[in-house]
């Protein structure tokens, strides 16, 4: 918009997303066939003064639990995109590779001092949401390796990388070894979405001594304000719990609306939201047969709700 500064056209953007999801409009390229009309509920603020006592060391100063929220799949919606820019505060981008916007929205995100990650494509046991770009498990590592190369250069100021569904993939020690053996010397962290319970990505990021975490809630499995504030309460309880949490949404009007109306009360809550970056794990250096007995005793990090090929 000519002569319009980018923070206030950001804000506009914002502002009109949360009007077309009022009205229950969606993207015309969602990758998703089901439109939900928002509910005129009050969104979920969690009272100030906290009924039960949390388990973490509360009383000591900047001892806030910590929560991120990573909004997925942008690249394909420059409107939707920039909305998912515009919500306030620390929230990271995950970008898909090979977008008609993803460089632009990168360039934008950048511009607004946002954390970006690349939203990897990995192939899912229901041989869904298959995209361009998709590794697979039938990949040679020459081929594997080029198709991640790519990806990588087609979403700038990518710091990091988490996977787009990727049951299979994920589950697979071979590509999981590859896949962070080429992320090691570039300097980039891994978040596993967990698209699967029987994901072992994280034990090869520990192997390979990449800093690492795992998702906790997906807020929008259910595309409705009901559901998107359960899990959202969900995450809630979670970072109580736990002192941090990780969070998965994506570009759906609902979500984006809601998020808007509640981000801002997470420092009176006594929360802080930071990027996925703030929540990583840096791994010593253990072999792998020690790895396999922690994930085994559940010593590392598991997923506390179902997990979901949500694409």
């Amino acid at each position: 918009m000519p002569g319009l500064p980018h923070s206030k056209w950001l804000a506009l953007v914002a502002g009109s997303l949360m009007l077309l999801a009022a009205c229950g409009e969606r993207p015309a390229n969602t990758s998703h066939a089901v439109t939900a009309r928002i509910e005129r509920s009050q969104p979920y603020i969690e009272p100030v003064t906290q009924p039960d006592k949390p388990v973490f060391a509360a009383d000591v100063p900047n001892n806030k639990p910590r929560i991120a929220i990573i909004i997925d799949d942008l690249g394909n919606s420059r409107t939707y995109g920039l909305a998912s820019i515009a919500l306030p505060g620390a929230v990271t981008v995950a970008i898909m590779p090979h977008t008609p916007y993803g460089p632009e929205l990168a360039e934008a995100a950048y511009a607004q001092g946002k954390e970006i990650m690349l939203h990897m494509p990995m192939s899912n046991i229901a041989e869904k949401y298959t995209v361009t770009d998709t590794l697979t498990a039938d990949m040679s590592r020459e081929t594997f390796d080029a198709v991640l190369n790519g990806a990588i250069a087609s979403v700038p100021h990518a710091t990091g990388l988490n996977n787009h569904t990727g049951s299979e993939l994920t589950a697979l020690d071979e590509p999981m070894r590859w896949l962070m053996a080429n992320l090691a010397p570039r300097g980039l962290f891994f978040i596993d979405s967990r698209t699967t319970a029987d994901s072992v990505a994280g034990l090869h990021a520990d192997e390979a001594g990449i800093p690492n975490a795992s998702r906790q809630v997906f807020l929008d499995n259910e595309i409705n304000r009901e559901a998107i504030d359960r899990e959202y309460r969900q995450l809630l309880h979670v970072a109580r719990k736990q002192g941090q949490a990780i969070a998965i949404g994506h570009p759906h009007p609902e979500t984006l609306a809601y998020l808007q109306e509640v981000i801002t009360y997470l420092p009176q809550q006594g929360f802080e939201l930071v990027y996925a970056s703030e929540l990583l794990h840096t791994p010593a250096t253990k072999s792998a047969p020690d790895l396999q007995d922690a994930l085994q005793q559940g010593n590392l990090e598991t997923t506390s709700s179902p997990a979901s090929e949500t694409p």
